[in-house]
């Protein structure tokens, strides 16, 4: 059975994340922070991501890469996927 957490980014702005795990094996729609004074990180822990095989970006809004840094922290070296577009625009910020 396919497990689906929301991580944050519903009712609310900012923080998208939205977990996907089966059998173990888990990837990530987007990993965003929330668009205010303190940035705060979505509800993701080490557990999760010592599952991820992939991390998805839709696009490179804050909300919804502003937490990419936390993965690396956490020793996260899976694959990324995102568009050349969202890529070229995450090198400017």
């Amino acid at each position: 059975m396919l497990k689906v957490e929301i991580l944050g980014g519903v009712g609310e702005y900012g923080r998208n994340c939205f977990y996907l795990e089966k059998e173990g094996r888990a990837i990530l729609l987007d990993c965003g922070v929330m668009n205010n004074h303190e940035k705060s990180s979505p509800d993701l822990t080490q557990a999760h991501v010592a599952k991820l095989e992939a991390v998805f970006i839709s696009h490179s809004h804050i909300d919804h890469v502003g937490a990419l840094p936390l993965l690396e922290k956490w020793g996260y070296t899976g694959q990324l996927f995102m568009s050349k577009m969202t890529a070229q625009q995450l090198m400017r910020i």
